[in-house]
């Protein structure tokens, strides 16, 4: 299989200090292996900007919740998902959660 789709979790960070805010986004991949896709993922460098009272906003990957390969796909199918409990959730937004 060499088309996948990632769930990838970035958290939020004002000066480096995580605001709760976690950025769920879906990605697609025209790779080999799902490896591949997380070492793409891991290897980004982290986005970030300069916010209006000059902090510095970052949105460093916390976690890959899912990968999984593109099949064919009928009307109404899930196509990717992941279940995740609130301890997850905490943590990746940065909480004390594991």
């Amino acid at each position: 299989m060499s088309r996948w789709l990632a769930i990838a979790a970035y958290q939020c960070q004002i000066d480096g200090v995580p605001t709760g805010s976690i950025d769920f986004q879906v990605r697609y991949f025209n790779v080999p292996e799902a490896d591949d896709v997380a070492l793409a993922l891991k290897s980004e460098p982290v986005h970030e900007y300069k916010n209006d009272l000059d902090q510095t906003v970052s949105w460093p990957l916390q976690a890959i919740p899912n990968i999984q390969g593109i099949l064919p796909i009928g009307q109404g199918n899930e196509i990717i998902g992941f279940i995740a409990d609130l301890d997850d959730l905490k943590h990746w937004a940065g909480g004390s959660a594991a």
